[in-house]
């Protein structure tokens, strides 16, 4: 149980940080 629990926070983690990098470039793309 522990184990999944930890999986599924990657993932998550995962997640949030390929999402935050295209917020970036996104964001990167209309100021320049």
């Amino acid at each position: 149980m522990i184990i999944s629990l930890m999986i599924s926070k990657v993932r998550y983690l995962k997640l949030y940080s390929l999402g935050s990098m295209r917020y970036l470039n996104y964001i990167a793309s209309i100021t320049n």
